[in-house]
């Protein structure tokens, strides 16, 4: 895991990436798994994702993150709200929101 968040609910966001290419955000909440994003997930509006990693150079806090992996720097509030970066095929940097349902 290159990143992990938590929230006063208990809940955890959290990357991960397989040995096939795939890199996900996961959401750990009242004993349940969620996908929040992965790889080829689109976006209505926005475009479709190719990696959870930004691609811009890093300009702060050395060392530089290992590429490759996930860095989506999620961050999760106490209504279930993950915020992350993803890079999208087009190449664009994105700042997303992910809301859960009610």
């Amino acid at each position: 895991m290159a990143n992990l968040a938590l929230n006063n609910a208990g809940d955890i966001a959290f990357d991960v990436a397989t040995d096939t290419g795939d890199e996900a955000l996961l959401l750990y909440s009242q004993g349940n798994l969620t996908v929040v994003a992965h790889i080829g997930t689109v976006i209505p509006g926005v475009g479709t994702i190719h990696s959870l990693e930004q691609a811009g150079t890093l300009i702060c806090c050395p060392p530089p993150p290992v590429t490759g992996f996930p860095g989506s720097f999620a961050a999760l509030n106490d209504l279930g709200q993950v915020a992350f970066v993803a890079t999208l095929e087009d190449g664009k940097e994105v700042l997303l929101l992910a809301t859960p349902l009610p």
